[in-house]
């Protein structure tokens, strides 16, 4: 979604105004704001008197969280954008949400007798599943090889050349497509 949006604003004439501007712009605002709110409730319900440990993973996941916008900030890749940070983040958050409210200490996790609270971290861990796997599985080569292309290289035919293998079936010579022998995909793989 990042790319296609920047990919758009660049077409567009490189505005922030344009619509595919606008639309990345309210998606980071509105996934920021969420992700603050959802911190500050994990604070509030999760950072009881004599719960170190939540404290620790709550305090980590504020300065990674702001790391991740500063790294945006200095420019460390040029396609890299704020809207990725801020679904980074979410993602650490859902995270940290769910190993803190799965914890058995009642002090520490007012949710343990919570049917509610489990429903939600399910939902939640599906949608995140179903998230990267559409993610990866949609995946193409965009013509910089990345690292699983290298690592794959050898497993894989060219996805731009059509193959015309004779396969030999009793005594039959058949076409690779006749055969159903098909050059195995980057995405294929990855998924």
């Amino acid at each position: 979604m990042n790319d296609l949006l920047i990919s758009n604003v660049d077409k567009e004439g490189g505005s922030a105004c344009s619509c595919s501007g606008i639309i990345l712009i309210l998606t980071f605002v509105l996934t920021t704001v969420g992700n603050i709110v959802w911190l500050v409730y994990q604070y509030v319900e999760f950072a009881n008197e004599g719960c170190g440990a939540n404290y620790t993973f709550l305090i980590i996941c504020t300065v990674l969280g702001v790391l991740m916008y500063g790294v945006v900030l200095i420019r460390t890749r040029k396609d890299a954008s704020m809207l990725t940070s801020a679904i980074v983040w979410s993602y650490q958050l859902y995270l940290q949400w769910s190993a803190m409210s799965s914890s058995p200490n009642q002090q520490c996790n007012p949710y343990t007798s919570s049917s509610g609270n489990t429903t939600a971290e399910i939902i939640l861990g599906l949608f995140f599943t179903f998230l990267s796997l559409l993610i990866v599985g949609g995946s193409t080569t965009k013509g910089d090889p990345t690292v699983t292309d290298t690592m794959s290289a050898h497993m894989m035919e060219n996805e731009n050349e059509v193959q015309k293998v004779d396969v030999e079936k009793s005594g039959k010579n058949m076409s690779a497509e006749e055969a159903h022998v098909f050059p195995i995909s980057t995405a294929t793989i990855l998924f």
